[in-house]
């Protein structure tokens, strides 16, 4: 992970003038190599399941990896509240990578796939006993109180919301005869959620959202000697939200386009560090450590 501010944000797009918090992917294992893991969790407080497969391996050149995971938990309880209703969950996810590693470049493609139920609370309790109380009618006239098995169960309450998040992209590096790299992203991402509010009419949603975006990032980046760095890029993306068939309408259907070039010259003055830091940025490049220099 790191942390990008200042003008060089601007190559992440025009949403990232604020600064860009870079989540960076792991590089592949070693050539000739097949590794794996297992992952099974249990916590006690929402009988939380967690577990997780991973696989992945590298064979000349070709690179590929699957992750899978699932995970549940129950209404959390405190010590005040017992369990508190409708805070259970269930999540699944899978993510599949395939790619290509070469001495002049690699090109990656990844498709994942999140599925999340969330339940809705509302905080809803009895005048008289301080129990959890349920929202069963729609003129919410009458709340009964909400029962030792359901606190207790896994199953997902009527009032919930249901995100799905699907996304293909690829990434790549080459690396062009003068020295210079080409970067391109290319991604297509669909995100489903919807909310069910309606106690006697479980199945329809009150909020039904599809939104669709396409991005796409192309950078050209060029040393000159050994102390310019420079790079032109363009990048943006399309986005077309649309509204399902629901009964309510707080965010209306839109499209977008966004495109925005750039161009940026980098220059490192080691004159200009401290010579303690310089060491420390010295020993974090050969470490291999993670130095915060104030």
């Amino acid at each position: 992970m790191e942390v990008i501010k200042g003008p060089a944000s601007l190559t992440y797009g025009s949403d990232a003038i604020g600064g860009v918090v870079n989540l960076i992917s792991p590089p592949p294992v070693p050539e000739g190599t097949i590794s794996g893991s297992v992952m099974a969790t249990y916590g006690t407080n929402q009988g939380l399941f967690n577990n997780s497969l991973r696989l992945q391996g590298h064979n000349n050149g070709w690179v590929w990896g699957t992750i899978l995971s699932a995970k549940e938990g129950k209404a959390y309880q405190n010590q005040h509240d017992g369990r508190v209703f409708a805070t259970g969950f269930k999540e699944k996810g899978a993510r599949a990578m395939i790619g290509l590693n070469k001495a002049r470049g690699y090109s990656y493609f990844n498709a994942s796939l999140f599925d999340d139920q969330q339940a809705i609370p509302d905080g809803s309790r009895d005048d008289v006993t301080r129990q959890f109380t349920k929202q069963v009618t729609e003129d919410d006239a009458f709340r009964p109180i909400v029962s030792p098995a359901e606190l207790n169960s896994y199953n997902i309450p009527a009032l919930h919301q249901h995100v799905q998040l699907y996304r293909i992209y690829n990434n790549s590096n080459f690396i062009l005869d003068n020295g210079a790299n080409l970067f391109v992203n290319l991604g297509y991402q669909f995100s489903h959620r919807r909310e069910y509010t309606h106690p006697e009419d479980a199945t329809t949603a009150g909020l039904n959202l599809h939104l669709t975006t396409y991005t796409y990032d192309f950078k050209y980046n060029q040393t000159f000697g050994d102390d310019y760095e420079t790079t032109f890029g363009l990048n943006g993306q399309y986005q077309n939200n649309t509204i399902g068939g629901a009964t309510d309408f707080p965010i209306p259907a839109y499209h977008q386009f966004d495109i925005g070039p750039f161009a940026t010259i980098k220059r490192v003055l080691a004159s200009l560090i401290y010579p303690q830091a310089h060491a420390m940025i010295t020993g974090r490049l050969t470490g291999n450590r993670l130095i915060l220099i104030p």
